[in-house]
């Protein structure tokens, strides 16, 4: 009776782990700042990482100088579907 018991909070505890994992790949994102933009070296940095993000199939967010100005507001933006699942 309790090896049931234990057997099914194991079941449980399993379960709600994979959830988790699957709900940290979802969320996964990769923030990047694109400070130095005025900079022909940088523009080229990142259009490299730019395509390796796109080749892992990861979420880019990119944020902008101009961002900085309200960025309270574009972060909010930028991550509202994830805010939204929560």
């Amino acid at each position: 009776m309790q090896l049931a018991r234990r057997n099914r909070a194991e079941l449980e505890i399993s379960e709600k782990e994979k959830e988790l994992t699957r709900r940290k790949e979802e969320l996964r994102a990769i923030v990047e700042y694109w400070g130095l933009m005025n900079e022909e070296w940088y523009r080229k940095v990142r259009e490299v990482k730019e395509r390796q993000y796109r080749q892992a199939h990861l979420d880019l967010r990119s944020i902008e100088p101009e961002d900085m100005r309200n960025l309270d507001e574009i972060l909010r933006y930028k991550f509202m579907d994830i805010l939204e699942r929560r």
